[in-house]
């Protein structure tokens, strides 16, 4: 597997991981309201209901073509920042090799 698929993958699982925890908290069931309920779990509970009821308004909002192309420059800008912080660190450890052969004089 060459260099660049292996961040295609690593940048697609992150991607992954991260929106599915999104949608997975967006749509999840608040556990039923109890007397004594803490004050975050309330806002949390009406947060999750209020983004049920809009979602769909929403969703109909968004245009699909216009929401794959976004997340296609955010997933191609992600790759590119990782690769030039990949190549920059590269190119200073090959740095810091050199200065260490030639420091032990090999």
């Amino acid at each position: 597997m060459d260099r660049e698929s292996q961040y295609d993958l690593l940048t697609a699982a992150v991607l992954g991981a991260a929106l599915g925890a999104g949608i997975a908290l967006l749509i999840s069931n608040a556990a039923t309201p109890r007397p004594s309920q803490h004050p975050v779990r309330r806002a949390v509970s009406r947060g999750g209901k209020w983004a049920r009821r809009s979602g769909s308004a929403i969703g109909e909002m968004l245009d699909t073509d216009s929401l794959r192309d976004n997340v296609r420059d955010y997933v191609e800008s992600a790759r590119e920042t990782v690769s030039d912080a990949v190549e920059s660190e590269l190119k200073d450890l090959r740095r810091s090799i050199r200065r260490q052969r030639r420091r032990l004089g090999l």
